[in-house]
């Protein structure tokens, strides 16, 4: 294995890591949350880590068995949602303030 290959494990599983610690900050907050906008905002934000984190996972296991990193389809629907659920609780948090 070359160094470059070492480098770029290591850079995976710490980025595999801020997912997992991603999604317990995200529960923490959900659960803080007072605003239940705020509440599933941060719900779906803490399942999308594990979306994430298992997209690492591919990766890393592409590339530690010397093979190419795996194609990434890109899903238009999921960044309409995203945009919308940000909006929605952004909406909802200014009309409580």
């Amino acid at each position: 294995m070359t160094t470059e290959q070492e480098q770029l494990l290591a850079a995976l599983k710490h980025a595999e890591q801020m997912e997992i610690d991603g999604k317990a900050y995200y529960l923490k907050m959900s659960q803080a949350s007072v605003n239940q906008r705020g509440r599933e905002l941060f719900e779906m934000l803490a399942a999308e880590e594990d979306v994430h984190r298992e997209d690492f996972r591919k990766i890393y296991l592409a590339v530690s068995q010397g093979k190419d990193i795996p194609k990434h389809d890109f899903d238009a629907e999921d960044e309409r949602k995203m945009k919308t659920l940000f909006s929605q609780a952004i909406e909802a948090v200014e009309c409580e303030i």
